[in-house]
């Protein structure tokens, strides 16, 4: 892993330590570039060209980006290009594609950015003539056939049949044809071993194949009833089969269950990887496929851009594993189940799939299974990746989720651990797991993949990067990254190539192409001070929820820890997830938990766990006794977890646990009894005096002084007040989008923490700080008694809209006279319009006085940017919700003339042009977007109040 010396202290996702807030207000103010966002940046193979490279930099820098993640694959090309336009395509990983990597890394450096490069093409690993047959991933097949006994079984053993794999099925769906070297598919076949055959007792499973399908049309079999086994019958039959595959075999009396366990490849393949040859993933539980990849990928990078390494050459990327593997296997897996566990796999084989069953074994066994696949990815993948990426001074960013292991862990051995907004529909439980391995293995960075929604192609606005982000950033997020920024390829009419389009209809579109472009450097600005914030602070998080399962599981919606983990955040508490791992290593101080990377919490939750380990539990216990609150929810942990010597084991828990429940350890049966208890016990980060679902949030610490980010997640105003219980000192306001700060002025102090009425717009957010140096409230300006107020509409009187679009695809007529405004996409002539249309129009406000009236202008509804000029000055670019401005300054007594530019999404022109859209699978995912909303749709006004202070912005 990377040492924070090797990196620039910043880019490592460092923070030198803040010598008070006055200089933390000034990194507000302008923010060093390494806080910026970075994106995701889509080539189209290593078809690039050097010069196009360095503008394309260029760019990203001038809209705000810090850095890109070079991602090249093959995804939205077309199959039956010209032949030497696919070998430029393919040419990856070869001197030429090296040197434009070097050319971006070049110009990156120049400028003070940096690049990251993902350790492949697509994904997941593999890919390339590095990876052969005999590096290729594995997994484990079960044939199962019941049998009568008191005879003689003569005869061909079940076999399972060969299962079609997702990557050669995406292949032949987008046109592209599998390439195997001379004597590949042969090796590749015999691959494919008897593990075992195991056969036992019982009754056979109750299965039913239901109408549903998977992505690639096999039909989804679920289980009505698990068959019950007798392991005390088992009988290992592997060494009695005949090379034909026959058994010979006199069975004894009963009902037997006769299971074939069978070592076959997965066939599946790196998903849009490029660079020819059959792209076979590689066995990621086997040390010397990773090995491999490392010196065909990561070797072969380090030596040409030795120089840049650990600056503008920053680090790599480790995409979401995604495996397809019916169970996963590699070679030796028996023997390393055996060393690992302590036991022999081979009987307990037919227990693996969860269709059998027998009393006090399969979820053990399931287990022991999960945990080994666990240790052999961490232990021959991540770990060694890692590590690799550290010696040569390289930042590791792994996204864990989708990988059969412990994910906290995993994120907590990468130098930046990333989540994305796509997995498990960017559910907030999941989103947090990030944050939450960064805390407990002491990692400053969390990153991720962000804006990528299914079925929402060139439909990306301003207003969902802004929601989307601040929910990133209140879970913990600190590195946005946009997914993100094609290359321009002009294989096709404008806006060129873009990856995600079709058949996988996801992630957003942003380059010079795109309408909103221009807009990006003050949102880039905005996460850039709230991503700076975050960085150098530590995040508050009373709780630490224990989490017991080892992977994440996207179907887990009512899972117990994120059904508690929802009700904690509306009571106004974070958490942070822990693990077994972090916990073994976690220390207790002054009756708080310490996590080995440094965070705190105040109180220990452990929700519905029937069954843990002897070591953890006795971990528990010795917490208990120094003194830490820990508080179990529902089931108490009453068994040993795995299947080794379970029945001491357990017993001794029982004691263990009774000695707890005696003690500091207290013990609720519902999620409301639990919420009650830790809100009775322990206070809050934020007490919401009001409605709070909708609202999140996360508290910051830098130095002495405690930072609020809130952020409103609905389409509605929330107005309610909030008290803050660890904040001390004077509230500031600081203000993202244009970094001043401004003293709160709506505040009391009471027993409980300062009290401030909060007014959050449709998605707006807030930051306050609170400066512990200023204990005296601050007074602001003193306002004036009310006066009257005017609404002045624009819109409804006898002057008339003036109309004319503006960019490519725009109608014939040169400027349109409206009676009234309307939706561009119920217009015949507007319809599949996409860009930017101007309205204007005279209208009158009377006397106003300069120095004691506040003039707001109200665009109403807007689709989705508008740009304001009044009387020919240009006023201020409206991005989202609400479209309000303060015109003061611009507006004048008398007639005024007023002009607005709004631009739409690309989407209504492409699908006018006939782009295929949104055929994921068939429609198995979605169905092809609809027109969306366009232009100015009002009703406007001005509002000008006379006597009153201005509000505050």
């Amino acid at each position: 892993m990377v040492v924070l010396g090797a990196l620039p202290l910043e880019l490592a996702g460092g923070q030198a330590a803040p010598r008070g807030l006055d200089q933390v207000r000034k990194g507000f103010l302008n923010p060093p570039p390494a806080y910026r966002p970075l994106v995701r940046w889509f080539w189209p193979g290593g078809d690039v060209r050097d010069a196009e490279l360095r503008r394309e930099v260029r760019l990203l820098d001038e809209a705000g980006f810090g850095g890109a993640e070079i991602q090249p694959f093959r995804f939205g090309l077309d199959p039956a290009a010209p032949p030497d336009v696919l070998r430029r395509v393919n040419d990856y990983l070869t001197p030429s594609f090296f040197t434009h990597v070097g050319s971006a890394v070049a110009e990156a450096a120049a400028r003070g950015m940096w690049i990251d490069y993902t350790f492949g093409s697509g994904w997941p690993f593999g890919g390339g003539l590095d990876i052969t047959p005999e590096l290729a991933a594995l997994e484990l097949r079960v044939a199962h056939h019941a049998v009568t006994g008191g005879g003689r079984f003569q005869g061909s053993i079940p076999w399972p049949a060969e299962q079609p794999g997702f990557g050669s099925f995406i292949s032949h769906l987008t046109g592209w044809r599998d390439v195997w070297p001379d004597g590949w598919r042969q090796r590749f076949q015999a691959r494919e071993r008897l593990v075992a055959v195991v056969a036992m007792r019982g009754t056979a499973a109750g299965l039913d194949t239901t109408d549903r399908r998977d992505p690639i049309g096999r039909p989804i079999v679920v289980v009505r009833r698990p068959g019950a086994l007798d392991l005390r019958s088992a009988v290992v039959l592997t060494d009695r089969v005949r090379p034909d595959r026959t058994l010979d075999w006199t069975m004894p009396e009963g009902d037997w269950q006769l299971f074939t366990l069978v070592q076959a490849p997965t066939d599946q393949r790196v998903l849009g990887g490029v660079g020819g040859s059959p792209q076979l993933v590689l066995d990621h539980l086997k040390r010397a496929a990773l090995d491999a990849h490392i010196r065909a990928v990561g070797e072969s990078a380090v030596r040409r851009l030795r120089p840049y390494a650990g600056g503008a050459f920053r680090g790599i990327f480790m995409d979401s594993l995604e495996l397809e593997a019916l169970l996963n296997w590699t070679d030796g897996f028996l023997a390393a189940f055996r060393r690992r566990r302590g036991y022999d796999l081979t009987r307990f084989l037919p227990f693996l799939n969860g269709e059998y069953d027998a009393p006090g074994v399969g979820a053990r066994v399931r287990y022991d299974y999960a945990r080994t696949v666990s240790d052999l990815l961490i232990d021959n993948l991540y770990q060694p990746l890692a590590s690799w990426a550290g010696r040569h001074r390289l930042m590791a960013r792994i996204q864990a989720h989708g990988a059969p292991a412990d994910v906290l862990r995993i994120y907590g051995l990468s130098d930046s651990p990333e989540t994305e907004s796509l997995y498990a529909g960017g559910r907030y439980d999941f989103l947090k797991l990030a944050g939450s391995g960064a805390a407990a293995y002491g990692r400053r960075l969390v990153s991720s993949e962000s804006f990528v929604w299914i079925g929402q192609e060139f439909q990306t606005t301003p207003e969902k990067i802004k929601r989307s982000a601040d929910e990133l950033l209140t879970a913990g997020v600190n590195q946005i990254v946009y997914s993100g920024f094609p290359y321009e390829y002009l294989d096709r009419p404008e806006p060129g190539w873009s990856p995600f389009v079709s058949p996988f209809p996801y992630s957003s579109h942003l380059n010079q192409h795109d309408p909103f472009w221009t807009f990006l450097p003050p949102l880039n600005q905005y996460l850039t001070r709230l991503q700076y914030l975050s960085r150098i602070g530590v995040t508050v998080a009373p709780l630490a929820l224990f989490r017991g399962a080892l992977p994440y599981d996207e179907g887990s919606i009512g899972a117990p820890v994120a059904k508690l983990g929802a009700r904690l955040l509306e009571a106004g508490y974070d958490y942070h997830q822990v693990n077994e791992h972090s916990l073994l290593r976690s220390r207790v101080s002054h009756g708080k938990l310490v996590s080995p990377g440094g965070a705190v919490h105040e109180r220990l939750v452990v929700v519905d766990e029937e069954r843990m380990s002897l070591e953890l539990v006795r971990r528990l216990d010795g917490f208990a006794r120094a003194g830490l609150p820990i508080l179990f929810v529902g089931r108490r942990p009453a068994a040993e977890v795995g299947y080794l010597h379970h029945e001491p084991r357990t017993a001794a828990i029982a004691t263990l646990v009774a000695r707890m429940a005696s003690g500091s350890a207290g013990a609720v049966g519902g999620i409301d009894s639990a919420v009650a208890l830790i809100a009775a016990a322990t206070p809050p980060n934020v007490r919401f005096e009001g409605p709070s679902a909708g609202l999140s949030f996360i508290q910051k610490r830098i130095g002495a002084a405690e930072v609020y980010f809130l952020r409103n997640g609905t389409a509605d105003l929330r107005v309610l007040d909030v008290v803050l219980p660890g904040a001390r000192g004077r509230p500031e306001r600081w203000d993202p989008w244009t970094g001043l700060v401004a003293p709160v002025d709506e505040w009391s102090p009471t027993p409980a923490g300062p009290r401030i009425a909060l007014r959050l717009e449709p998605y707006g957010s807030t930051v306050l700080v609170f400066d512990p140096s200023h204990r005296a409230p601050l007074a602001g300006p003193v306002p004036t008694e009310p006066g009257s107020r005017r609404m002045v509409p624009v819109d409804g009187g006898a002057e008339r809209w003036s109309f004319r679009a503006i960019g490519p695809g725009r109608p014939e007529f040169a400027v349109r006279s409206l009676d009234s405004l309307f939706d561009w996409s119920r217009d015949p002539e507007l319809r599949h319009f996409s860009g930017r249309g101007q309205y204007s129009i005279d209208f009158e406000v009377g006397s106003i006085d300069p120095a004691r009236d506040w003039v707001e202008l109200d665009l109403g509804a807007v689709r989705d940017v508008a740009e304001i000029r009044i009387n020919e000055r240009p006023g201020p670019t409206l991005l989202l919700r609400p479209y309000r401005a303060d015109v003061t300054g611009l507006v004048r007594p008398g007639r005024n003339h007023l002009e607005v530019t709004v631009t739409n999404p690309l989407l209504n022109r492409l699908i006018g042009s006939g782009m295929t859209l949104g055929l994921v699978f068939g429609g198995a995912f979605g169905r092809a977007p609809d027109l969306l909303p366009a232009g100015l749709l009002g009703p406007v006004h001005v509002r000008v109040e006379a006597g009153e202070a201005r509000p505050p912005r």
